[in-house]
């Protein structure tokens, strides 16, 4: 069975235990957020739909962290530009999908629709853990 992502990033970091004598360092920068209109977004979902008349959200509670192509390039730059052997996180800000939805079609009906097994209402950008070592930008 594959390693939770979280633990991937903390193997990756610890890489830099073993690599202490070499100039190599290790970190990880992690995006954490959805960004808008890629692959996978919901916008195109809400866009294709707001033809049809219907938006469906799974649940009105649910929320999702939001960046642009051009903050994630940044981010990204920013992150390779650290010498630290950390995992970089952005702060992103979060937005309900139902106010999402009202801003792409303000004149659709809205039909709810259960919460898949996978899926969480609200997106964490770090744990419970990773944020006790966590320091503002």
């Amino acid at each position: 069975m594959p390693l939770p992502s979280c633990a991937r990033k903390k193997c990756f970091v610890q890489a830099n235990a073993y690599a202490s004598a070499k100039n190599t360092r290790f970190s990880c920068a992690r995006a954490g957020g959805n960004v808008i209109g890629s692959r996978g977004s919901v916008i195109p979902v809400f866009l294709e739909q707001r033809r049809r008349g219907k938006i469906t959200i799974t649940d009105p509670r649910m929320t999702r962290f939001w960046l642009t192509l051009e903050q994630g390039v940044k981010f990204v730059v920013r992150s390779l530009q650290m010498h630290g052997v950390e995992i970089f996180v952005p702060k992103i800000p979060g937005m309900r999908l139902v106010d999402l939805a009202e801003r792409i079609a303000p004149r659709c009906e809205v039909e709810y629709i259960r919460i898949r097994p996978e899926e969480k209402l609200h997106e964490v950008l770090l744990s419970e853990d990773e944020s006790r070592q966590t320091v503002p930008d």
